[in-house]
């Protein structure tokens, strides 16, 4: 009787704060909590546990997704575009235009893209100049652009989009990553006065410290196991036994001829995806897939090659080149 009053408790407690619609969640929960009452007054122990464990199996999923949509109650633009960036490969698989759709809503709303230049700067640190400095010049070539008095408005207008389409992020966020977001979101969403200084100066060291620890490596010290693990895993269905020995070949940094072999990789895929873009927009008459096709196509055009950054962007045009031939 005491299992069945804490599952009871639990019951209520989910309740109080899920929220989903009652015949996805509520009429679920209310059928396994009157099997579960219905088998203790018959002592029915094996319907019993079967009914307890669809019942947390139900509450598990619930907990998990008002988990994941406490990301949005912040509204803050970092945590919001990595949600979107994260889940970009298989939002291209399922709806392009809501892909469009967000984009577009991103590049109209000043606010929501001097913050979104603001964070593509800061990825772009290489510890040339101190980390503090640039952070500051970023952030006050930035503040030229927002309007803070609506900048909250328009980072709810993003999340408000995302929410409504269900895009959640896959995976929680690392406290690292959370303090960098809420850090940067601090510098761009306060003016400061003499009341805010102590967390203005802390979100600025933090900010800058973030960058200077994940700024591009040397090249000399890439870890090789973790590089072919990454290729192992994520391209093993995608590559074809020829292409998989190559890719193994350009990750040893030993290889007198790495870079050119890399070089020449990034190119063949980059014409790839280029060239499966070039046969979709031949074919395609809405003005929404078009406008984000063209948008991918600058994006590839633009890549160019590094030795830093030359596995996450194998990754990205080997990933693109798998959705786009998807669509063919």
């Amino acid at each position: 009787m005491a299992s069945s009053f804490c599952l009871f408790i639990l019951f209520i407690n989910v309740k109080r704060f899920i929220k989903m619609k009652k015949s996805e969640y509520n009429k679920k929960v209310d059928n396994f909590v009157k099997i579960i009452k219905e088998s203790l007054d018959k002592k029915d122990f094996e319907t019993y546990n079967h009914a307890v464990e669809l019942f947390e199996d139900t509450v598990s999923v619930a907990l998990k997704q008002q988990e994941m949509e406490n990301e949005y109650k912040g509204n803050n633009f970092g945590i919001l575009n990595h949600i979107f960036e994260s889940e970009l490969p298989e939002l291209f698989k399922k709806d392009r235009k809501l892909v469009g759709r967000v984009m577009r809503t991103i590049k109209e709303d000043k606010n929501l893209l001097s913050q979104f230049q603001f964070y593509n700067a800061l990825r772009g640190y290489n510890g040339i100049t101190d980390s503090t400095s640039f952070v500051k010049t970023a952030l006050t070539l930035t503040e030229g652009k927002l309007d803070k008095k609506t900048i909250k408005e328009s980072n709810a207008k993003l999340a408000k989009l995302l929410k409504d389409n269900e895009i959640y992020p896959s995976d929680k966020l690392s406290s690292e990553k959370r303090r960098f977001f809420e850090s940067c979101n601090t510098l761009l969403t306060k003016r400061e006065n003499l009341s805010n200084i102590n967390k203005l100066s802390d979100s600025l060291m933090t900010v800058s410290n973030y960058i200077n620890e994940h700024r591009a490596t040397n090249p000399d010290k890439i870890d090789l196991d973790e590089m072919f693990n990454n290729f192992n895993n994520t391209f093993k269905d995608k590559l074809n036994e020829d292409e998989r020995s190559l890719v193994m070949d350009i990750t040893n940094i030993r290889n007198k001829d790495a870079d050119t072999k890399r070089e020449k990789l990034l190119d063949k895929f980059k014409n790839e995806s280029l060239t499966e873009i070039g046969k979709l927009l031949s074919v395609t008459e809405d003005s929404e897939e078009i406008d984000n096709l063209k948008h991918l196509e600058e994006q590839i055009q633009g890549m160019q090659y590094s030795s830093e950054t030359i596995v996450r962007d194998l990754a990205k045009l080997i990933e693109i080149c798998d959705v786009l031939k998807d669509k063919d």
